[in-house]
């Protein structure tokens, strides 16, 4: 009786393990090639920017240049026609906040940009940068009027190193 006890023991801490790693390894793992549609390229984010942000639609990961850094971008679908644009930037800027201050990562302020509708954190980590940005699309706004919603927002990461 022991003996069948003591394997049913061992059987269910065996099936645990493997559903905490089935759970665990799909939430914290980088994404590979395929997950980002990049077939058989090397193109890939740092691995500090996965899991990506979960509120929006992601594109694929691209080359990109931002000033003197080179590497790879993936930009969001855009979230359309909203009245207040920090509902959508707000949370996506605290989420990387946090997640690469967690990490190591600090802000880079002479890399950072903002303005009506826009803007760019970079954070370093030794000779690796991750950008985070936000760009809008103002609708119906006539030529030399202030800028107003409905617009829509696209977000971007992006990873890589100075030239």
């Amino acid at each position: 009786m022991t003996r069948i006890w003591q394997g049913g023991v061992i059987l269910l801490l065996i099936i645990a393990a493997a559903a905490v790693y089935w759970f665990w390894g799909d939430i914290v793992r980088a994404p590979t090639n395929s997950d980002t549609g990049q077939g058989a390229s090397s193109l890939m984010l740092a691995a500090d920017a996965y899991p990506l942000y979960p509120s929006v639609a992601w594109g694929s990961v691209a080359s990109a240049t931002l000033e003197d850094l080179t590497g790879v971008e993936l930009m969001s679908q855009p979230v359309t026609d909203i009245t207040d644009i920090a509902l959508v930037s707000g949370p996506f800027e605290r989420y990387y906040q946090m997640k690469l201050f967690g990490a190591g990562w600090t802000v880079d302020n002479s890399r950072a940009a903002s303005g009506a509708g826009s803007d760019i954190t970079v954070y370093q980590k030794g000779s690796n940068f991750i950008a985070t940005t936000f760009t809008t699309d103002f609708k119906g706004t006539k030529p030399g009027e202030p800028v107003e919603c409905p617009c829509d927002v696209t977000l971007g990461i992006f990873s890589g190193t100075a030239q």
